[in-house]
C-alpha cells in the first residue's frame, strides 16, 4: 500500500472511532490552487527566454480531537503540479504521489497551567523571523518537536526541542551538515498592558561538522520583539543577535533588525518598514568572523518581496546580507475585498570581494488583490515586477536583464468544520 493511502486510512479510522465520543471532534478541509506566470521569479530572466506557466495544488484534510486533558491534531497533505505525473494508471494514480503527514501531534495537560505538545507540528512565534508557517510555499513547514507550554495569567513561556535523524541507526547516527541536527529554544511573552506585548526568544541550533562526524556546532540566536497597538496605530520592532560558531567553526557575530509602523485611516492603511540583515565584508580565508545572519526557518516571502529573490540569503547576496526599505498602501473596497501595493528598495548590507562595490540591488513592486467572496473561499491575484540594478545583474550573471515579472492567481477553499461534536 502506498504511504499516502496509509495516511488517509489512518485518518478515516480515527474519524469513525471518535464520532461516537463525547469530547469535541473537528474535521477541516483545505484546497488551494495557484496559477503562476514566471518571467523572472527568484532569478532574473535571460534574453530570449520564455515565461513559465503552471498550476499547483495543495490539498489538506485535518482531524482535531479535544478534551479537558488531551488535544490531538492530524493533517494529511498532498502537494502537486497539475500534470506532473509521468504516467497515469487505470486507477488514476500516477507515479509521483506526494501525499504525506503535515501535522500529527498530541497536546497533553500535565497541570492546569502546563501543556506538553509532542509530534509533528507547526512552530509560529512573534513576527515569524526564526520559525514561520512558510505558507506561500504550497508544502508549508512543520517540525518534529517536543514543546512545553506554560500559560500563566500575565506570562506565556514555551520551551521546545528537536532531535533529528535520517534512519533508525544502530550506531553513529550521522546527519547531513547542511541541515540542523537539533533545535532548542525558549520563548517568553508578557502583556503588561492591553496595547503592548513583548517577548524574549533564544534558540540554540546545532549542526554536525561533516557527513561522517557526530560533533555538533551551535549557532545561538537571541532576540526581543515588541508590538504596540493603540486604536488605529500599530508599530512593532524585532532585534536578533547571533553568536556561537557556524558549521565551519568560525565565530558568529550577526544581527537582524526589523521595524514597521502602520496607521489605519478609514479605508486607507499606509505603512513603512525597514529590514536589516547583516552580512560579511570579508569571505573565505579572509573571514575571521561570520556576520551573515541565518534566518533558520523564518519567513522570506512575507517580508523580503513576493518575487522571492532573497529566500537564499548567502547565494542571492554573495554573503553580503540585505537591507530592505519598504512602504505600502492598503485600500479596502469593502470588508471582503482589499488591494495592497508594496514598494521595496533592496541593497546589500555589506559589499565584499565576491560582490561589486555598489550596494544597490534593485526595486521591486508588489501589487496584490484579495477578495473573500464567500465565508469559505478567498481569491488572491498578484502582479510583481523587479527593476534590477547592476549589482544584482552581476551577482546573478544576467547582464542584459532589465525587467523581471511575476503574476499569480490563487483560490483557497477552506470550509467551516465539517463535523463538530
Amino acid at each position: 500500500m502506498r504511504q499516502g493511502a496509509k495516511v488517509f486510512m489512518t485518518l478515516f479510522a480515527i474519524l469513525i472511532l471518535c464520532t461516537t465520543a463525547k469530547p469535541q471532534l473537528s474535521v477541516s478541509v483545505q484546497l488551494r490552487n495557484r496559477a503562476e506566470g514566471r518571467d523572472g521569479y527568484k532569478q532574473l530572466p535571460i534574453e530570449d527566454s520564455n515565461p513559465a506557466y503552471f498550476i499547483s495544488q495543495r490539498s489538506r484534510l485535518g482531524l482535531g480531537y479535544s478534551s479537558e486533558a488531551l488535544k490531538l491534531k492530524l493533517t494529511a497533505q498532498d502537494v502537486r503540479v497539475w500534470g506532473d505525473d509521468l504516467k497515469v494508471g487505470l486507477t488514476g494514480t500516477g507515479d509521483q504521489v506526494t501525499l504525506g503527514l503535515f501535522e500529527g501531534y498530541a497536546e497533553i495537560r500535565i497541570i492546569p497551567e502546563l501543556w506538553m505538545s509532542i509530534g509533528r507540528q507547526q512552530l509560529i512565534y512573534d513576527k515569524e523571523w526564526i520559525f514561520a508557517t512558510r505558507n506561500w510555499n504550497q508544502n508549508g513547514i512543520s517540525y518534529d518537536a517536543l514543546l512545553l507550554k506554560f500559560n500563566l495569567p500575565a506570562l506565556d513561556i514555551h520551551v521546545g526541542s528537536t532531535w533529528n535523524a535520517m534512519t533508525e541507526a544502530s550506531q553513529n547516527n550521522y546527519y547531513p551538515p547542511e541541515r540542523y541536527k537539533t533545535l532548542n529554544f525558549v520563548w517568553i511573552q508578557a502583556k503588561p498592558v492591553p496595547s503592548l506585548k513583548y517577548s524574549l526568544f533564544h534558540l540554540a541550533a546545532g549542526s554536525t561538522t561533516g557527513e561522517a562526524d557526530n560533533t555538533l556546532r551551535f549557532r545561538h540566536t537571541s532576540g526581543l520583539t515588541a508590538d504596540y497597538l493603540n486604536h488605529n496605530f500599530n508599530a512593532w520592532t524585532s532585534f536578533y543577535f547571533q553568536s556561537g560558531k557556524n558549521k565551519a567553526g568560525i565565530p558568529v557575530r550577526a544581527l537582524l533588525w526589523d521595524i514597521n509602523a502602520t496607521y489605519m485611516a478609514d479605508k486607507f492603511t499606509p505603512g513603512l518598514g525597514l529590514v536589516y540583515l547583516s552580512g560579511n565584508s570579508e569571505t573565505g580565508d579572509l573571514s575571521k568572523k561570520d556576520r551573515l545572519f541565518d534566518l533558520h526557518y523564518g519567513a522570506r516571502h512575507r517580508y523580503l518581496g513576493c518575487m522571492d529573490y532573497f529566500t537564499d540569503i548567502p547565494g542571492s547576496t554573495q554573503q553580503g546580507g540585505v537591507v530592505d526599505i519598504s512602504g505600502f498602501l492598503d485600500f479596502k473596497f469593502s470588508k471582503k475585498t482589499e488591494i495592497r501595493n508594496t514598494l521595496h528598495h533592496f541593497q546589500l548590507a555589506e559589499s565584499n570581494e565576491l560582490t561589486p562595490d555598489e550596494k544597490y540591488l534593485g526595486i521591486e513592486n508588489d501589487l496584490v488583490l484579495k477578495s473573500r467572496f464567500n465565508s469559505w473561499a478567498t481569491l488572491e491575484v498578484g502582479y510583481m515586477i523587479m527593476l534590477p540594478g547592476s549589482t544584482m545583474k552581476t551577482i546573478q550573471n544576467r547582464p542584459d536583464s532589465d525587467l523581471a515579472q511575476f503574476a499569480y492567481m490563487q483560490l483557497t477553499i477552506l470550509p467551516d468544520n465539517l463535523i463538530h461534536q
